[in-house]
């Protein structure tokens, strides 16, 4: 998984100058909700620099309890380990990328990629690798974890995540207001989520980017005459 370091969109950028007028006061342009250009750059710019929301500690409550879930397009396992402790690592084998876990929930002390048999710990550790020899002298088992992201946090019981690693630390009030799904430091703060576990997940698919239904639902409330166009 790439740690993401961001840089300054060079001045005078020419796609960046033209999305900028896809916005307007009283409209949106459909091509901000289909253009593949737009969601890989709102992929690299917001998702994979900010905090995003994963999963909470009551899915996972006991230990080796494990969930799956996605960090902008990239999927991850979230995990609680033998002594208790979160754990957040890529879906995706490093030998050759295949998924290593195919179960959306349960509860597994370690996961076995199908496609040539590695075997990781759910802290995300590589511990097994059938004919290892057959790999020569010069292949390094130590380097061949399972990604993580660069941080990992929980909140009141809500499990965050960023490939960005300087991003400010979570919880903090510069990085709240930064963060994908935050109601607001004050309804996070008033939240008590030992009462609170989460008893169902609902998802839901649609054709677009990621953002034209929020973007849609936001601008009709925003405005009665707001449209696309």
């Amino acid at each position: 998984m790439k740690v993401i370091h961001i840089a300054a969109v060079p001045a005078g950028e020419s796609a960046a100058d033209e999305w900028d007028d896809l916005v307007q006061p009283d409209r949106v342009h459909r091509r901000v909700y289909t253009d593949p250009a737009i969601f890989a750059r709102e992929m690299d710019h917001v998702y994979a620099a900010s905090w995003v929301y994963l999963a909470h500690e009551s899915e996972i409550p006991e230990p080796n309890d494990f969930r799956q879930a996605w960090l902008g397009t990239r999927e991850v396992i979230v995990t609680r380990d033998e002594e208790g402790q979160i754990r957040v690592f890529s879906n995706r084998c490093s030998h050759r990328g295949a998924t290593v876990c195919r179960e959306h929930q349960g509860n597994a002390a370690n996961f076995t990629c199908p496609y040539h048999g590695w075997r990781f710990d759910n802290r995300g550790q590589l511990f097994g690798i059938p004919g290892k020899n057959a790999y020569g002298p010069a292949f390094k088992a130590r380097d061949m974890h399972l990604a993580r992201p660069a941080q990992v946090a929980s909140y009141k019981g809500f499990i965050f995540a960023t490939l960005n690693s300087e991003a400010p630390p979570w919880p903090s009030t510069s990085a709240m207001p930064h963060a994908i799904w935050t109601p607001g430091s004050s309804t996070m703060g008033a939240l008590r989520t030992s009462s609170w576990p989460a008893l169902s997940a609902f998802a839901s698919a649609a054709t677009g980017n990621w953002s034209g239904t929020t973007r849609a639902t936001a601008t009709t409330c925003r405005s009665r005459t707001s449209r696309c166009w």
